[in-house]
């Protein structure tokens, strides 16, 4: 196999992983952003349902149903924000987010250099040894 077909092949290969990679990547920020935006709503419902009754006094709890309903509500709002916050940091979301990102960068970076011609070929090889051992986990293919 000559050198010209050795990168090509080597290219195809990374390729394939890169793809791979950026529907990981792809996964997990959808992941961090529901359980953010999920946090953040109920987050914010249990502070308006409680702030809106602190600020209302008992006719306004009256007319959502009562203070009861009211804490209720607002206690599960609080409760799923802090669930969901819990849940995140359990994951780490945010730390596969950054680590997903990252192999896409360098695999990115080294399709960039098979694609202009890189001749040293095994300098690149080493790289993407280093890159399959530091992130295989975002190479899945599904």
């Amino acid at each position: 196999m000559d050198h010209d077909d050795a990168r090509e092949e080597f290219l195809e290969q990374v390729e394939r992983d890169l793809r791979a990679a950026s529907r990981t990547a792809a996964r997990y920020r959808r992941q961090y952003r529901q359980m953010a935006i999920g946090g953040v709503v109920s987050g914010g419902v249990a502070a308006a349902l409680t702030g809106s009754v602190a600020a209302g006094g008992p006719p306004l709890a009256d007319a959502m149903g009562g203070w009861r309903l009211v804490c209720t509500i607002a206690a599960v709002a609080a409760a799923a924000a802090a669930i969901l916050a819990g849940v995140q940091e359990r994951l780490r979301t945010p730390d596969h987010v950054a680590a997903a990102d990252s192999c896409v960068g360098q695999l990115t970076a080294l399709r960039f250099a098979l694609r202009t011609g890189a001749e040293d070929l095994e300098a690149h090889r080493t790289e993407y040894r280093e890159v399959l051992r530091s992130y295989s986990r975002y190479l899945e293919r599904r």
